[in-house]
């Protein structure tokens, strides 16, 4: 659309960035654009981009939405999240670093070394958080792997394989000395 020149009563086109909106001339709002001239509305921005108030006037001028923490930046597609075990500030940073050695993240969900996590460990063993390594329970211990510091005792009177249990239900009975006899409520 065009704008009233109150200084001469004349027709002025609007500027890009702008719209006729009932005789005045509006500026585009954040995340659209115009060419101005006779426009009289806005265009929004392609997906995942933006643009800054009353300033953009073909979709070429709109801009890609910075990222957010745990993605990177494409050229081609925008925003993509960075992989399991990486990470990102975010912005316009084009590319994910890695975790540090023995350490991950889920995918697009850290944004420095500080959020990658030590790899899990697998059941019937502990993690030393000092240094990441995973280590067997001992006979008698059982633990569900994963992030967990210690392990836990069997119940009295029963007894688990070196790094094999992941649960109290998986210790079993000591077996009977000779001459003894098996009792299935005591063991």
């Amino acid at each position: 659309g065009q704008k009233l020149d109150n200084t001469n009563g004349d027709c002025v086109d609007c500027l890009a960035g702008q719209y006729s909106a009932g005789g005045s001339t509006e500026s585009c709002s954040t995340c659209s654009y115009s060419a101005g001239g006779t426009t009289e509305s806005c265009t929004a921005c392609p997906d995942g981009k933006t643009s800054e108030v009353g300033s953009a006037s073909s979709a070429a001028d709109c801009t890609w939405v910075p990222c957010d923490v745990g993605q990177k930046f494409d050229n081609t597609n925008g925003c993509v999240d960075c992989p399991a075990a990486e990470y990102s500030a975010g912005g316009t940073t084009e590319s994910c670093t890695a975790c540090p050695d023995g350490k991950t993240s889920e995918v697009g969900s850290a944004s420095s070394a500080a959020d990658c996590t030590w790899v899990p460990c697998n059941v019937g063993q502990k993690l030393d958080n000092t240094n990441g390594d995973c280590v067997d329970c001992l006979a008698g211990q059982y633990s569900a792997g994963g992030s967990t510091e210690s392990c836990s005792t069997c119940s009295d009177g029963k007894t688990s394989e070196v790094g094999s249990a992941s649960s109290a239900a998986d210790c079993t009975w000591v077996p009977c000395d000779v001459g003894q006899k098996f009792d299935n409520t005591n063991g």
